[in-house]
């Protein structure tokens, strides 16, 4: 828990402080601290299923504390994608020098590979990885219950993954589209209402998911605005403030 408040205070520092001159603050050491909570976090949550596969074994439903580590684990997941897809969208853009060690936006995968397979790899490292011992705990029909739970406990995660999806097509309008609606955090089908405690809880990761996906913002404008270039006709004159709407 107070790995996860590290990567939240790392992240929305790193927002807050990303136009301070370098006099007054060194991006690569808030990148360094970044990236030194994220592997702590996981390191620490390798385990998690531990507890789970105990329970599992004699049938006994997932306690609620367990249930609050996933939601965190797949929140941690989420902003690992969204500052990796930001760092694979830097190295890919070949009008500006190449990214420094020490941005924010370089790779937070490296084990995983620097490119957008990387998201992938590192889900199945340190989740589906472990979440197969939890399963291979199981007996009988609660089997499948655990493989439908694995996937279904990252929604944010998948969230993540959905907007990398958008990056790596060009569709940029559908991203600034999803990044402004957020991750779908209860299903249409759920009786259960939200609680004050979610609810806040939703509203915070969608603020640091968004300072995480503000390193890129202004390479998918500049994106999308090489695809208006092209789709524009030559010589046709289109006013700064219908530009700014269409950013």
């Amino acid at each position: 828990k107070m790995q996860a408040k590290m990567i939240r205070y790392n992240i929305l520092t790193s927002y807050l402080l990303s136009n301070v001159p370098s006099s007054k603050y060194e991006v690569k050491f808030g990148a360094r601290a970044l990236r030194t909570s994220l592997t702590c976090y996981l390191n620490l949550s390798s385990t998690l299923d531990d507890e789970y596969t105990n329970d599992a074994k004699n049938d006994v439903a997932p306690s609620s504390q367990y249930k609050k580590e996933c939601r965190m684990k797949d929140e941690i997941m989420a902003y690992m994608a969204l500052l990796h897809s930001s760092a694979v969208l830097r190295s890919e853009e070949t009008a500006l020098p190449p990214s420094s060690a020490g941005e924010v936006t370089s790779s937070l995968m490296e084990e995983s590979g620097s490119g957008w397979g990387a998201l992938l790899s590192t889900f199945c490292k340190h989740v589906v990885a472990s979440g197969n011992l939890a399963v291979a705990g199981s007996r009988g029909g609660h089997n499948n219950n655990c493989h439908q739970s694995l996937a279904e406990k990252y929604p944010r995660w998948k969230w993540a993954l959905t907007l990398a999806c958008l990056a790596q097509e060009g569709n940029f309008q559908g991203y600034l589209k999803l990044l402004k609606k957020g991750p779908l955090t209860v299903l249409s089908s759920s009786l259960t209402a939200i609680t004050k405690e979610e609810e806040v809880d939703n509203a915070r990761f969608l603020l640091l998911a968004r300072c995480c996906a503000s390193h890129s913002l202004n390479l998918i404008r500049l994106g999308q605005l090489r695809r208006y270039n092209h789709s524009f006709g030559k010589g046709e004159k289109v006013s700064g403030k219908d530009l700014a709407r269409l950013l």
